[in-house]
This record gives C-alpha cells, structure tokens and sequence, in this order.
C-alpha cells in the first residue's frame, strides 16, 4: 500500500524573494479567482492567496 506524500502549505517568507506579502496578494483580477495564478498558502495559520503571476512581475521573471 502507498503512501500519501505529506504537504507543508505553510508559507516560508523566503519563497517571496523579499517581496512583502501585501505585494503578491492575489486580487481576484479574472473576477472569479480562477485564472489559474492563484495559489492557496497558509500564514501564521490563516490561509492566504498569492498571484503567481504578480509575484513573477514583480520579481522580473518570465510568466
């Protein structure tokens, strides 16, 4: 029987590249939340959502 690999949601400040956390916010641009940049991340126990897509901007990546 396998087993289920174990997740960690919470979110490492590190993982933003110095970036605050009110910078990649995720702002529901599409309306619904489904624009398939929005990731689920927990914070001090509390879920947040982060744009991939703002935080790849902000960074000067490639999106």
């Amino acid at each position: 029987m396998s087993e289920r690999k174990k997740v960690n949601f919470e979110l490492d400040l590190e993982e933003l590249g110095g970036l605050s956390i009110e910078d990649v916010k995720c702002a529901a641009c599409s309306g619904y939340g489904n624009c398939g940049y929005r990731q689920y991340r927990l914070y001090e126990g509390k879920p947040l959502l982060i744009c991939q897509l703002k935080k790849k901007t902000l960074l000067g990546q490639d999106a």
